[in-house]
């Protein structure tokens, strides 16, 4: 029997780990510390700077987007290009001089509305050469209920509230700070020649095509721009804007957004319903507009929900279409300087001017659902950073640690075929038990008799028979033992072939949605392992900010399934996050991720700061649940290896590891080639993720080895937003953000080039303690130290003797 080659990856932060020392949890963040900078990448600096605007609640509700949570991606790949990056945090009004320094504005769904004098500041920035590009999403998007969403905010009024901005509202939120020099105007059409619309656009995927207009070259590279719950953007003035990309025509209503307030599609898409992306020219600056932030997102929220204290899930976006190359395009336009005021000097043709309904006017806006959608949690007040949850952006109490959930079951699963699927809970209380959990299987697209988003797995999570109708599962409890960890498993059946998702809820809440549940075929030969495969954190919890899934979607789904809350305080659900229980209306597009056709994606060019990834002819393999990949370029794997991940989350390793460390994951990764295990003949180049959260200045990859827990540093180094090192062994390695303590104890031990030089030579840099050692290893500390000071002793009388 062969030896698989497998290779461990944990991924940490890395606490003191000498006898008795501790380190405390990284405080959270307020407009009074330092804001984050990311300087451009050497070699590429093109002496252009970009400022990400967080004064105007952008990380309210389930939104993070910040330059280093849940924008990292985009401000990261800026950087890549050249640019200097910095978000603007402050408690005071935005004024002029906070932005002449900056070629570059970027205002990402701002949720409390802009003064007047903020106003006057963006429209003076931008008339003598400054640019800036609003990023908005679909109406009602109001994430922290103060009943303005992001399309009113940028268009400087509330629809059905034009003449009285703060209808509706307490006198304590009138009186706010927050709504002080507050006024309701036509502001971006006069001022820019677009207004954002009122729709809420959803399932476009198989629409049909985008209609694009190249202008200036901003779309070259690109084929389309994903949209998941957005709105579109009406050219007001032809004169001063021009639209990009126009979604496709023939659009219904069964192309809306499911919690719509109104018909969500005014006009059928195409030219008609306006604009999805577009720009604009006033005086010696620019602007653009996006009308949704999910091309903008990635999955690495780093606040905690400012409402609720939960967890975020933000949808890994900026990868998804050509949604990179063109935020990229954009952005190197608006930098660049040119003399000229308007469009017509240019010679480009206009576009034509949207038609707009009787009642989109400001004056006659009304409102078609009471403000806010939702009641907010008791004690929250949006205006007032002192409520907010712990962990939230504006907090000043560090985040409480959020339980996790992974699924573990069998890497071939066949049609028709019953199997067992483990649930493995972690970060629980203690001897806890939790009550109302269930799960379900459904589609993302239409397969057999099942519609787009319908239920289709047969589920039981007891002693019982199956279920004869496809639909969540009967609710269970667990219960955490002394660690906080807690294992359930269930018994699963798919009658049909494909790629479909896995969730797990409680109290119809959203915890986990792993979107590479796989069923091969009835007839499908059976491969040479049995090994499990694992969702993990980083992409596998993720959904886009809108996420609709049908209950019922086929006569043989069940039709007694609930809605499911779209409240903010879902514990790691999205913006939006909704289950429909009428199917073949519903369905989803922004469930599925990059690749829904198996556990690993290829790339012959792909680097380790790519934003997009490429088919694979051999040289590269990237796991899509983890995003760990394995580069060959020098010829020392075969062509078509394979890896495979898999998250351990029990077990001797993971008890000893979650003992020393804050937080971490384990992984398992084996390296295949035509079903045999493999190892390289020579070096490869590993690439981990970042989590979010990490100091990249405090970065390192040790090869733990197994028999000892020896750390061994792989000398790796960090690339964009990934770590990198190189090795001809697989085993164990630990990414770890090192403290002062954990530096302290490896500053004095010699580094290793890579984990095999580690291997022969034996250099360590630190240990993980065994079962029963700790107490063995303060023996060894103060036998040490009684050793040492008995020699000082001796010495001393020695000298003193000898000099008498």
């Amino acid at each position: 029997m062969k030896r698989r080659s497998k290779l461990m990856l944990v991924s940490t932060i890395l606490l003191g780990m000498g006898l008795g020392m501790e380190t405390m949890p990284a405080q959270a963040e307020t407009a009074n510390d330092p804001a984050p900078v990311i300087q451009p990448a050497s070699g590429t600096v093109k002496n252009k700077k970009v400022l990400f605007d967080n004064t105007h609640a952008q990380t309210a509700g389930a939104a993070d987007w910040v330059i280093d949570g849940g924008f990292s991606d985009y401000a990261n790949a800026l950087a890549q290009d050249g640019f200097y990056v910095k978000e603007l945090r402050q408690t005071t009004p935005i004024t002029l001089d906070d932005l002449k320094g900056y070629d570059v504005f970027v205002i990402p769904e701002a949720n409390i509305p802009y003064k007047t004098s903020e106003q006057q500041a963006i429209s003076d920035y931008v008339e003598q050469g400054g640019s800036v590009f609003y990023i908005a999403d679909h109406y009602n998007a109001d994430r922290n209920k103060n009943r303005w969403d992001a399309s009113e905010v940028f268009n400087g009024y509330r629809r059905g509230a034009y003449t009285e901005p703060t209808k509706g509202m307490t006198d304590e939120e009138k009186n706010s700070t927050a709504m002080q020099g507050v006024t309701s105007s036509d502001w971006l059409s006069s001022t820019f020649g677009v207004r954002f619309r009122y729709n809420a656009l959803d399932n476009l995927e198989n629409a049909g095509a985008q209609t694009l207009d190249n202008t200036f070259g901003i779309l070259d590279g690109v084929t389309n721009v994903a949209l998941h719950a957005g709105s579109t953007i009406a050219i007001t003035n032809p004169e001063v804007a021009k639209g990009l990309v126009y979604l496709p025509s023939g659009l219904t209503s069964a192309n809306k957004w499911s919690y719509a307030v109104d018909q969500g599609v005014y006009n059928g898409g195409g030219i008609a319903e306006g604009a999805y992306v577009a720009i604009a020219k006033k005086g010696l600056g620019k602007a653009a507009f996006i009308g949704d932030s999910s091309a903008v997102e990635d999955a690495t929220p780093k606040y905690a929900n400012e409402e609720a204290g939960t967890k975020k899930a933000t949808y890994d976006g900026f990868k998804e279409a050509s949604d990179a190359q063109l935020l990229l395009n954009l952005t190197n336009w608006l930098s660049q300087e040119e003399s000229y005021k308007t469009f017509t000097e240019k010679g480009i043709s206009l576009s034509s001017k949207t038609v707009l309904n009787d009642d989109e006017a400001p004056e006659k806006t009304t409102e078609s659902q009471s403000e806010p959608w939702s009641t907010s949690k008791a004690g929250y007040k949006w205006w007032d950073a002192t409520t907010f949850a712990n962990g939230a952006y504006g907090s000043t109490v560090a985040p409480v640690k959020s339980a996790s959930y992974y699924f573990n079951f069998p890497t071939e699963i066949k049609q028709g075929q019953e199997v067992a699927v483990d649930i493995q809970f972690s970060d629980l209380t203690p001897n806890e038990t939790v009550t109302g959990y269930n799960v379900g299987v459904y589609t993302s697209t239409a397969v057999g008799s099942y519609t787009q988003g319908a239920q289709i797995g047969f589920i039981k999570v007891a002693d019982e028979a199956m279920p004869t109708k496809p639909g969540y599962s009967d609710k269970f409890s667990i219960t955490a033992d002394a660690n906080g960890t807690a294992t359930k498993t269930i018994k699963v059946r798919v009658d049909e072939a494909g790629t479909f998702n896995i969730r797990l809820r409680k109290d119809s809440s959203a915890l986990k949605t792993y979107t590479g549940y796989t069923i091969v075929p009835s007839g499908t030969p059976a491969t040479s392992t049995s090994e499990t495969t694992e969702s993990t954190t980083g992409s596998t919890s993720t959904s886009a900010s809108e996420t609709t899934e049908s209950t019922t979607g086929s006569t043989s789904a069940s039709t007694s399934e609930t809605t499911e809350s779209t409240t903010d305080s879902t514990s790691t659900s999205t913006s939006e996050t909704t289950e429909s229980t009428t199917g073949s209306t519903s369905a989803s597009t922004s469930e599925t991720t990059e690749s829904t056709t198996g556990s690993t994606s290829t790339s012959t060019s792909e680097t380790t700061n790519s934003t997009t990834k490429e088919k694979n002819t051999g040289t590269s393999q990237t796991d899509n649940n983890t995003g760990i990949s394995v580069q060959d370029t020098n010829g020392v794997l075969p062509n078509g290896f394979s890896i495979k991940v898999t998250a351990i989350h029990s077990g001797e390793n993971y008890l000893q590891l979650k003992k020393q460390f804050e937080k971490f994951e384990l992984f398992d990764i084996a390296l295949t080639s035509n079903g045999a295990a493999i190892e390289p003949t020579g070096k490869v180049t590993v690439s981990i993720p970042i989590p979010a959260g990490y100091n990249k200045n405090k970065l390192a990859v040790y090869y733990v080895a197994k028999d000892n827990a020896k750390l061994v540093d792989t000398q790796g180094k960090v690339v964009g937003n990934y770590f990198v090192f190189e090795t001809d062994h697989f085993s164990q390695y630990a990414l770890v953000e090192q403290t002062k303590a954990s530096t302290d104890m490896t500053a004095s031990t010699n580094r290793t080039k890579n984990s095999t030089e580690g291997i022969t030579k034996g250099k360590t840099t630190a240990a993980l303690p065994q079962t029963g050692e700790k107490k063995n290893e303060m023996f060894k500390v103060v036998g040490a130290l009684m050793v040492v000071v008995f020699a000082l002793f001796v010495g001393f009388f020695r000298h003193k003797r000898v000099n008498d």
